[in-house]
């Protein structure tokens, strides 16, 4: 928790697992697409698909190569269930778009942060950003566990909720 300034950090035997069992927690229930980028880990559409959801793709910011929000508000409908921002491991995503459109439409935002594990927007540390952010320690990653996931959260109840969801 003091690597991303946190008061919550749940651990997992892989990224894998802590993102699919974030976005089962985090995402709004009886909704049904997640919106997130086309570009972006070659699995991602595969974690949402098995948390019982359906990938929504949107375009990513030509120049950043990360998430924009304003392409995210173009995708938002009535079974938006989740916002899943990706940071690119070249540049952050649109960190502050992003929450604000959350607060807007009432859709929860969950990172996949892996990539900018030691990043900072704002002087705040990549971690501590949105409901939650998911990161893995896979071996080529930048914090190496040789294998395992964490998902970090200032929301006690979240991390709580997390802890307790079953695959």
């Amino acid at each position: 928790t003091a690597m991303h300034n946190t008061k919550c950090c749940v651990t997992f035997c892989s990224g894998f697992m802590a993102l699919l069992i974030t976005i089962r927690t985090v995402a709004l229930p009886g909704k049904s697409e997640v919106i997130m980028p086309s570009a972006t880990y070659r699995r991602m559409a595969d974690i949402v698909r098995w948390a019982g959801l359906t990938p929504c793709f949107t375009d990513i910011d030509e120049h950043t190569m990360g998430v924009d929000a304003t392409l995210y508000r173009k995708r938002v409908t009535e079974e938006t269930a989740l916002l899943l921002g990706v940071h690119p491991i070249v540049n952050m995503s649109d960190v502050t778009g992003l929450e604000a459109l959350s607060r807007e439409t009432g859709v929860p935002l969950i990172f996949d942060s892996v990539e900018a594990a030691f990043g900072t927007i704002g002087g705040k540390a990549i971690g501590s950003f949105a409901q939650a952010e998911v990161f893995s320690m896979h071996a080529s990653k930048f914090v190496n566990g040789f294998e395992g996931g964490y998902v970090t959260t200032d929301d006690e109840d979240l991390a709580a909720t997390i802890k307790r969801v079953e695959a």
